[in-house]
């Protein structure tokens, strides 16, 4: 499961929980999202009724409800509403946990954790053209990509988990993937030492990498089906109202 991770100065251990769900593609209500936003603060609702189609704005309504789900299971459900934003543009819970959202495809997860900060990122394998992205690696890392026998997972490989580290680092795009280096054992972020963990999970199509600077011991992971997700969104009740449709 550990794949690239650095041990100097880790001595703190924590558990993550992880909850990850399939988004159903054939679902294109957007009842479901907008009778659902007034659960959440101000800058999120604006944030996904800003999104360009119905998938972006389920996959980030998914990903609330999944946080949601760690918080409740918590006990600290009461924190959902005191979600703010860092500088950099990183949400985060006043008080709380700390936690991440990533979604790509069909697939949205969500990490939380008692610690201080962690990066999530989980893509769909998908086919690329791989010459695209030659400066984003070091020349040893494309050595390894393109020498593997299975070059398109390990390029997702060392692209999740750069961009894991980046979001636990919590500047986003104020940093560029070219300046994490994966190379013996080691990632290293801005004079920062970060463990980064591949999770096993049950879909061969994605892969998901978790980064943090401080020592993870134990993974729980729940997968929640999109009916679930639905049940939580009371469906019923709500796509009872005539005037909440509107397109994305």
């Amino acid at each position: 499961m550990n794949k690239f991770e650095s041990t100097k100065g880790l001595e703190k251990m924590a558990t993550v929980n992880i909850f990850l769900t399939k988004l159903d593609q054939n679902f294109k209500n957007s009842s479901l999202i907008l009778s659902n936003l007034n659960r959440f603060p101000i800058f999120w609702q604006e944030s996904i009724l800003k999104k360009r189609d119905w998938i972006s704005a389920l996959s980030s309504m998914a990903g609330l409800l999944l946080l949601e789900k760690a918080l409740s299971n918590m006990g600290l459900l009461r924190l959902i509403n005191s979600i703010k934003i860092s500088a950099y543009g990183k949400p985060y819970l006043d008080n709380g946990p700390a936690f991440n959202i990533s979604h790509s495809g069909k697939y949205v997860a969500c990490a939380v954790a008692e610690i201080s900060s962690i990066g999530l990122d989980v893509e769909e394998i998908r086919d690329i053209e791989i010459s695209e992205y030659r400066e984003v690696f070091s020349p040893s890392e494309w050595r390894l990509i393109k020498d593997s026998k299975d070059w398109k997972s390990q390029f997702y490989r060392y692209w999740t988990t750069k961009e894991a580290v980046v979001k636990a680092n919590g500047k986003g795009l104020h940093i560029s993937l070219e300046e994490i280096r994966v190379e013996n054992n080691k990632v290293v972020c801005e004079g920062i030492s970060y463990s980064t963990y591949e999770i096993d999970v049950e879909f061969p199509d994605i892969i998901l990498n978790l980064a943090s600077h401080e020592k993870i011991d134990r993974f729980n992971i729940e997968y929640i089906s999109f009916k679930e997700l639905e049940k939580e969104m009371d469906l019923k009740e709500k796509l009872s109202k005539p005037n909440l449709d509107a397109s994305f």
